[in-house]
């Protein structure tokens, strides 16, 4: 029994759209060796997350600092803005030794409102980790 003209034409167009296929794959992969790494999945996602945390690391670290500064400037004799600038940049100078980032307290606006003390910078933080960059404005907000 022989197969009708149709379906000669069919399996014809088929065959050729599968070799066609084929050669696509092959040949959109050629560097593709055995035993090559590859990456896992989400591990980019983990290394945008671990750059993530040490960004929330130097803002809790400028936080903290800014807290204890102003805890300490209520306490010292003279303009509270004043010791309060002097203590933030001891704090700040400790900073960039640890987390490696250039930021310094005289960028910084101050303002106190009772407890409440605002710092507001126009320098941003760039952190660049794992092929990753990460950039955020290092304001503070904290109440002693």
């Amino acid at each position: 029994m022989r197969p009708n003209k149709k379906a000669t034409v069919v399996l014809l167009a088929s065959s050729i759209a599968f070799l066609i296929a084929v050669v696509i794959f092959y040949a959109a992969t050629p560097n593709m060796q055995p035993g090559q790494r590859t990456k896992y999945l989400g591990e980019t996602e983990l290394k945008v997350y671990d750059t993530y945390q040490n960004g929330e690391a130097i803002m809790i670290y400028i936080d903290e600092a800014a807290r204890q500064s102003a805890r300490k400037a209520a306490q010292e004799n003279g303009t509270f803005e004043q010791n309060f600038k002097k203590n933030f940049q001891q704090h700040i100078t400790q900073m960039r030794k640890i987390y490696n980032v250039s930021l310094s307290s005289d960028n910084y606006a101050i303002t106190k409102t009772g407890s409440e003390v605002k710092g507001i910078t126009t320098q941003k933080i760039t952190l660049k980790e794992n092929g990753i960059e990460y950039s955020f404005m290092p304001n503070f907000k904290v109440v002693f």
